[in-house]
């Protein structure tokens, strides 16, 4: 035992996402060069010694390990000298006795508890400096810093407190003390990231935009409710690489003290991109022209390659070797996939991120992407700079981009664009972002237009991560195969191997036959043949969730006996059958295997669905490192108990893999697919949830381009998705200020209004849309637009074209709400109301023309839609 001399620190108060570092295993995280261990003890001794000092409670070492109940405080700080630090504790516990209660009376009933608190704290305050004046509650020392509470409350909640006040509050929670077993617990504040791990499994993730990290509080500890045993107790601290600021700062039009981009409207600086720059760094570097153009008046030269005089200030757009001359205090590599670094100095500024691509190789064919119509232009497979560029122009030119088109855009002039020096370094979780608006996916369409640029602006069109989470791996093997292998399908309670599905589309596999899961990685080759960047191959059954799966004697040893059971449906036989999870899983892992034998260091991924029979989490097995499963729980926007089921679900399955896709289908939640208003509350704290759990990619089936009815909450997911621990309310209130400016107010209450509408539907049991969605509904909300448009009468005319796209979304809902109750009417004369039904058809021509003037307001497929019949195309009207 002995505690490690630790070296000079750098102060960092960060804002970026280190999530891909909280999912490395908590056993090798630790190895992580950036953590410098500097306290091990091992309690190999007989004495405890001078290394800790017991606050409370009684605490020994016995046989290997330190073993006692109370308050228990690191003797001397973990970090010295005058720089401030991170720390991170990681140990061994185990309860060892029957669990006791503190502060009983005498005449009250002892309750039946369960264990209660293997809880350790960091950064706390010298005890000897906390106050403990009697004629005040004592403050015990672990209020002074972070208290990581693992099974509190008698082992039903998980907590995380700061200097005592709440942060995170896990109620009955997903990880808990099991009695008697060896939990490895690992808690750290990374850069202001707070994370607790239990057996390499994340408990929870808070990011504290004002972590502590001063000398003053350098002190770690543990507190148990009940006695338990500690072994192999390891303290680390964290060098940072620079001062990074919490946020990049926006730009100011005061340039005292500050580097001018443009001043007074004149001279703007030039922009400088690598001369050999990817497509899309380029492309970004013209839009930043544009935008500062747009912002001051000025619009700067976009310069390729250096200059000879270098310019006296510039902006430095990508990565290049001039930059470690100008910025010699900026650590200028990328450690993390799509890190992004923003930074200004006295004379410059840098817009760099990571990038990767191949020159040879800049145009990825539309056959090597599910369902891909267009090659995919400029393609790389990071586009960290492009990313930063467009971060830049949100949070330093302050521009928002509502939604897609002119009337979407948002920009504060001013004439001079001027920045204090800082540094912000920041890179995103979820890595496959362009899926959450399926339609508008890469291979999808091509770039340029206006829903596109939206969501290249949102950061989310150049993503780093493809996978096919939204389709599956065998459907044309029935036809490849059925006569040369037909032991590769799914054997059926009648003996055959197609079952329910004669033209074998959707036929299922025998996955346990090894020759499957053999061929399947050779047809990996053909797909590696097209595009040799791709890194994810889904091994999903094909469609048909709870239907035709394989009864095999080996497929059956596949599933677990204590799974839930699910209904499951062969020809001519339904039965509550066990869940095949641990059947999927364990196939998926075989494939990985067999990947990463014949692909040696490329690793890989093998993605499966989590999908019908399969929702539940698989009882035993664990997906390989990877295998990152699809995980079909739909809980983006619904309230029900299937809802709720599959968010338990969820986080019970994200228990069971490393890093996973989640890929909700949105359902028809109160007409959500017909433009009725969204949920925002509901999904942000989904898209809160899913990042906690380590998302890696979001593939939301299907979000229909309603801009004019759900326009909030796009806007929200599309922040989230970057990045998911943002304060929702805080983008909402800045939404709103930048839509509506002086009817901000009034316009929040018009949004929350509907989205109560929508959720008094939703959770309706008859689910009656026309019973809420009614007259006296659309009258409170025209008044609310009234008053904003009263409110907007003396402000820019463009908070009046924005308050009335807002109100053809709500025309649009009163006459769909006006053609059900038409419709419904005409049916039920069998077709003699024709009144009604010319009625009907002049509605249809409301929203013809509200489609018209307002093209971004409904621009998805609308010719399809209309073919389709859609409940404002009503079926019997000819078109």
């Amino acid at each position: 035992m002995k505690y490690l001399d630790p070296s000079k620190f750098v102060v960092r108060a960060a804002c970026i996402l280190l999530w891909s570092l909280g999912m490395v295993s908590p056993s090798r995280s630790s190895e992580r060069p950036e953590w410098k261990l500097v306290f091990h003890d091992d309690f190999e001794r007989a004495e405890l010694g001078d290394a800790w000092n017991p606050l409370g409670g009684v605490w020994e070492i016995q046989d290997g390990c330190l073993r006692g109940a109370g308050t228990l405080v690191s003797s001397q700080p973990v970090i010295e000298g005058d720089k401030p630090q991170y720390q991170r504790m990681e140990f061994d516990a185990t309860t060892d006795v029957n669990p006791f209660v503190f502060g009983i009376l005498k005449d009250e009933v002892t309750p039946e508890v369960t264990v209660c608190d293997i809880t350790p704290f960091l950064h706390c305050a010298n005890p000897k400096d906390v106050s403990l004046d009697r004629k005040k509650r004592p403050r015990p020392v672990w209020s002074t810093g972070y208290f990581f509470q693992f099974g509190g409350f008698y082992n039903t909640r998980n907590m995380l407190r700061k200097e005592g006040a709440i942060v995170v509050d896990q109620k009955d929670a997903a990880i808990t003390i099991v009695p008697n077993k060896r939990h490895r617990i690992i808690v750290e504040n990374d850069e202001g990231f707070l994370r607790m791990f239990v057996d390499g499994e994340l408990v929870f993730q808070h990011f504290d935009k004002h972590p502590l990290q001063d000398t003053s509080h350098g002190y770690i500890g543990l507190y148990f409710y009940g006695a338990n045993k500690v072994d192999d107790l390891k303290v680390y601290v964290k060098e940072a690489r620079e001062a990074v600021a919490a946020h990049a700062p926006a730009a100011s039009g005061d340039a005292e003290g500050k580097l001018a981009l443009v001043a007074d409207g004149k001279n703007p600086a030039p922009i400088v991109v690598p001369k050999d720059a990817p497509h899309f760094t380029r492309q970004a570097a013209g839009t930043l022209a544009e935008y500062i153009e747009k912002v001051s008046g000025a619009k700067p030269e976009v310069i390729e390659g250096e200059t000879d005089p270098m310019p006296e200030h510039a902006i430095w757009v990508g990565y290049q070797p001039v930059l470690k001359k100008l910025f010699p205090n900026i650590d200028l590599e990328f450690k993390y996939p799509e890190e992004i670094l923003l930074s200004a100095n006295a004379k410059h500024v840098l817009i760099a991120g990571r990038d990767r691509w191949d020159p040879d190789f800049t145009t990825a064919p539309k056959e090597s992407f599910q369902n891909g119509s267009v090659d995919i232009q400029g393609y790389q497979q990071e586009y960290g700079t492009a990313n930063a560029v467009y971060t830049f122009i949100q949070d330093c030119l302050g521009v928002r981009w509502l939604w897609p088109g002119d009337l979407g855009e948002d920009i504060v002039k001013q004439t001079t664009i001027a920045l204090p020096a800082f540094v912000f370094r920041y890179h995103p979780q979820i890595r496959m972002r362009d899926s959450v608006f399926a339609y508008h996916r890469r291979a999808r369409t091509a770039d340029g237009s206006p829903d596109n640029n939206w969501m290249k602006y949102q950061r989310l069109w150049l993503g780093s991560l493809y996978a096919d989470v939204g389709g599956h791996a065998f459907g044309d093997w029935w036809e490849r195969f059925h006569e040369s292998d037909p032991d590769f399908f799914a054997l059926q309670p009648d003996g055959t191997r197609i079952g329910m599905n004669p033209d074998g589309k959707n036929v299922k596999m025998c996955l346990s036959n090894p020759k499957v899961a053999e061929q399947w990685v050779e047809d990996i080759s053909k797909k590696l043949a097209i595009n040799p960047y791709l890194t994810h191959f889904t091994a999903a059954e094909n469609d048909g969730g709870n239907w035709g799966f394989c009864v095999c004697d080996e497929c059956q040893k596949w599933d677990h006996p204590d799974a839930k059971r699910k209904q499951t449906i062969w020809s001519g036989v339904i039965q509550d059958y066990l869940s095949m999870s641990d059947r999927q899983v364990r196939f998926a892992n075989r494939c990985a295997e067999l990947l990463n034998k014949k692909y040696p260091g490329k690793n890989y991924c093998v993605t499966i669905h989590a999908y019908g029979n399969s929702v539940p989490a698989p009882v035993e097995i664990y997906a390989a490192d990877n295998v990152h499963p699809s995980l079909v729980h739909n809980f983006f926007d619904g309230y029900s108990e299937v809802s709720d089921e599959n968010r338990a679900e969820y986080i019970k399955y994200t228990d069971k893999t490393k890093s996973h896709f989640w890929r909700p289908n949105v359902g028809h939640s109160a007409r959500f697919q017909d433009g009725g208003p969204g949920d925002m509350t509901l999904v942000a704290e989904n898209l809160r949830l899913v990042g906690q759990r380590g998302c890696v990619g979001i593939y939301v089936d299907y979000i229909r381009d309603y801009w004019w009815t759900q326009a909030p909450l796009y806007y929200l997911i599309a922040q989230m998705v970057w990045n998911p621990l943002q304060d929702a309310d805080a983008i909402m209130d800045d939404y709103y200020t930048r839509a509506y400016g002086p009817a901000a107010d009034t316009m929040s209450v018009y949004w929350s209004l509907m989205e109560v509408a929508r959720r008094k539907v939703a959770t309706d049991p008859e689910k009656d849309w026309l019973k809420v969605f009614n007259d006296t509904l659309y009258e409170r909300a025209n008044d609310l637009l009234d008053q904003a448009e009263q409110a907007v009468a003396d402000s820019p005319e463009i908070y009046t074209q924005r308050i009335g796209f807002t109100r053809a979304g709500l025309t649009f809902l009163e006459v769909t709400s006006e053609n059900m109750e038409l419709m419904a009417n005409y049916k039920f004369s069998q077709g003699r109301d024709t009144l009604s039904y010319q009625k009907a058809l002049d509605n249809c021509e409301i929203i013809d023309a509200l489609i018209e003037k307002y093209p971004n307001g409904f621009r998805q497929q609308i010719q399809r839609q209309k073919s389709q019949a859609l409940p404002f195309y009503p079926r019997e009207i000819k078109r």
